[in-house]
């Protein structure tokens, strides 16, 4: 078995094991509105205070936030950007790949395509569903992302969970697999007020990761209403052919 043969069986391993490993924990549906500024304000406002310091969001600029925010250059350079980068940088995180890969041993991914990557709901879920775990480092796991090297920077504000497990037969053997998670500390935010807040982050993420929507949708009804015409006239200029041909 050659190193390319070995390769393509370890990616197909793991694609047939990713529905399972999914499958444990139900994901939480998140909807998603771009149009609404103040959640992507909101959300904007949150990943550059507790998402930046590790995360990048390369595919975007500062001064991209512009338009979609509603808000003028030098206040999104004021508020949004706590870098010393400019206002026309791309959103990049100022740790360095050397420093994360010595305090969590590897980087943090970039994050312009997590949404395309993951969906809008595996990210709401993960960033609502980290729980105690006295076994890692960072002292806490992940509902769907077992065993992840991110710590709970959000821990604050949502408080701390602690696991809920439930038995279920596997292979005719009985193992426990996670069912749920339950609060045990108060968070500065009510659950609701957490859960929005995460919702705004995930709608930012999803205009970052998508920045050309609004516009694709605007021309694609110029260019359905092109067309509907095109065929109007085609059709007419077909029939006047014909009727030549005829006659």
């Amino acid at each position: 078995m050659n190193k390319y043969t070995k390769i393509l069986s370890l990616l197909l391993l793991a694609i047939l094991i990713m529905p399972a490993a999914r499958a444990d924990f139900a994901l939480k549906s998140v909807q998603i509105d771009t149009a609404n500024k103040a959640a992507l304000r909101n959300g904007a406002a949150f990943f550059m205070t507790y998402c930046m310091a590790c995360h990048s969001v390369r595919a975007e600029r500062f001064s991209d936030m512009s338009k979609v925010l509603g808000l003028p250059l030098d206040e999104i350079q004021k508020n949004f950007n706590s870098t010393s980068l400019k206002v026309h940088d791309a959103i990049v995180s100022p740790m360095s790949p050397a420093d994360a890969v010595h305090w969590f041993g590897l980087a943090p991914p970039d994050l312009s395509a997590i949404i395309k990557m993951k969906g809008a709901n595996w990210v709401y879920t993960y960033l609502t569903s980290f729980y105690l775990d006295p076994t890692r480092a960072t002292g806490v796991n992940n509902a769907v992302f077992h065993n992840v090297a991110m710590p709970d920077v959000l821990w604050q504000l949502q408080g701390l969970q602690a696991p809920m497990y439930k038995e279920v037969s596997r292979n005719g053997q009985q193992v426990k697999v996670l069912s749920g998670l339950k609060q045990v500390t108060s968070g500065t935010l009510s659950p609701a007020a957490f859960d929005k807040a995460m919702r705004d982050v995930v709608t930012f993420l999803y205009w970052a990761n998508h920045p050309h929507q609004a516009e694709r949708e605007h021309i694609g009804l110029w260019v359905m209403a092109f067309m509907a015409l095109f065929i109007i006239v085609a059709y007419l200029l077909k029939h006047e052919y014909w009727r030549a041909v005829r006659h």
